[in-house]
């Protein structure tokens, strides 16, 4: 609430150490923290609500964190200006290690005392279906007038589109005070904290934002939501389409994007049953949607393509994407980041003989399109892609291994460490034909010291006889 104060509780995980170009471990040390508002990087020349390196904070803003881990900011006395996005940056003495958390926290100021409206958003919805605005708000129990505690009744509930607010005489699409609703807006809430609507028959004109307002008894508690629930509506009848998580590239290497979508196969209209026949396919990157007008990167019906993009379904089901040479303006849908190395065994402590297989890997995507190289104590390894397997691991295995996407010395892995025990170690192996030997020469010494002692006994023995 404007006036009120507020805490975004916020906690990150800096890196340990990182591998620069030469091999070595350079550990990461956190200089600077800072929080921004509605700036997507938090840079240094960024203007920002508080900087750790400045002395010039706002006091309305009070860091609870520290360089560790906790990046708590409380924020005083909010005001509307505070309606925005906040972000998080920390920067450290790698800027490899350096990150603005996205997306960020959005606050949200209300003006009216005690209030908060609940939506999702956005909200999709195929033309013709029937879609629900799932919303509750928390309405005040009483403000104070004069002194005096006033009980607070609801009157009114609202909710109009963009640009209305929702007030008394301005055009709504559903008023708890008229009787000339329109029928495909059907209010489900009720006055005591649902605010649910449901709206039947989407059309094109309600891909719009819809805000919800109360009024009550007293103009102080009453309120026209801003923030909103946007609509969008989708023209397609019946279509889906399945995409994969995110992708990682690098600049210049090659991705593909599998793809398979699926329609109906026919509609019925007025003159009867009408078969589906797919005409066009379409991708973009950076809209949300790929319009007859709208900038793609490949287009069925285009004989201008892209060359780099090159579309590898068909029109049945499969619109599976391929892209070469990718360039940092294909960052809309594909990232790169650091790698990092997990293992079959977590200690990493291994005795002489046994196996381990260690795995290179994106945190956020996939990368097994992507060539990987191995290093070990930062010298390359004849072995390449995203799954290194040892076995019969031997002392000269020890060491730090670290994974890399070739042709970007920027994603060298943290190390992770090998170590043989020391006592494996100093143990020889077992070799079986050394233990056969061992053997038959000590059945050889023992039957010799048998003979010797036999011919011993005889000869003294005759020495007795000759002695009578």
């Amino acid at each position: 609430m404007k006036g009120s104060t507020v805490t975004l509780p916020c906690s990150f995980t800096p890196l340990k150490s990182v591998v620069d170009g030469n091999g070595r471990e350079v550990l990461i040390e956190v200089n600077r923290v800072v929080w921004c508002k509605n700036h997507e990087t938090c840079k240094s020349t960024t203007p920002s609500v508080y900087d750790s390196e400045s002395n010039n904070h706002d006091p309305r803003y009070s860091y609870l964190g520290d360089k560790k881990g906790d990046c708590t900011l409380h924020i005083s006395d909010l005001q509307e200006k505070d309606d925005t996005t906040f972000r998080f940056r920390v920067e450290t003495n790698d800027r490899r290690a350096s990150l603005t958390g996205q997306p960020g926290v959005r606050v949200t100021v209300a003006g009216a005392l005690g209030q908060c409206v609940n939506y999702p958003d956005p909200v999709w919805g195929v033309k013709g279906s029937t879609i629900t605005l799932p919303c509750s708000f928390t309405p005040p129990k009483s403000v104070i007038d004069n002194g005096r505690e006033v009980v607070i009744e609801i009157n009114r509930v609202a909710w109009c589109k963009s640009p209305h607010i929702c007030l008394t005489g301005t055009p709504s699409v559903y008023d708890s005070e008229s009787n000339n609703n329109d029928p495909r807006y059907s209010y489900v809430g009720d006055k005591k904290g649902d605010c649910t609507l449901q709206i039947s028959d989407l059309q094109e004109e309600d891909d719009a934002t819809f805000r919800f307002r109360m009024e009550a008894n007293d103009s102080s508690a009453s309120f026209t939501d801003q923030s909103g629930v946007r609509v969008r509506v989708i023209d397609a009848l019946g279509l889906s389409v399945n995409y994969p998580g995110p992708v990682c590239g690098v600049v210049g290497s090659t991705v593909t994007l599998p793809c398979s979508f699926n329609t109906l196969k026919s509609v019925v209209d007025d003159a009867g049953e009408c078969l589906i026949e797919v005409i066009r396919d379409v991708w973009c990157n950076n809209h949300e949607f790929c319009l007859l007008t709208t900038p793609s990167v490949y287009d069925s019906k285009s004989q201008n393509n892209n060359a780099r993009y090159r579309y590898l379904g068909d029109k049945k089901g499969d619109c599976t994407l391929h892209i070469s040479d990718l360039q940092e303006d294909d960052d809309a849908t594909l990232r790169s980041s650091f790698m990092e190395i997990r293992s079959s065994k977590d200690d990493g402590e291994f005795k002489r003989g046994e196996e381990v297989t260690l795995n290179c890997s994106a945190a956020s995507c996939t990368i097994h399109q992507l060539e990987v190289s191995w290093f070990r104590d930062g010298h390359a390894l004849s072995e390449s892609g995203p799954v290194l397997h040892l076995s019969n691991l031997t002392a000269k295995d020890s060491g730090n291994y670290t994974c890399g996407l070739k042709r970007n010395n920027g994603t060298l892995s943290a190390p992770y460490s090998l170590h043989l025990g020391a006592e494996e170690e100093g143990t020889k192996a077992f070799d079986p034909l050394l233990a056969v030997h061992l053997l038959l020469f000590t059945l050889h010494t023992v039957f010799i010291v048998i003979v010797t002692a036999i011919m011993i006994k005889r000869t003294c023995i005759c020495k007795k006889k000759v002695t009578v």
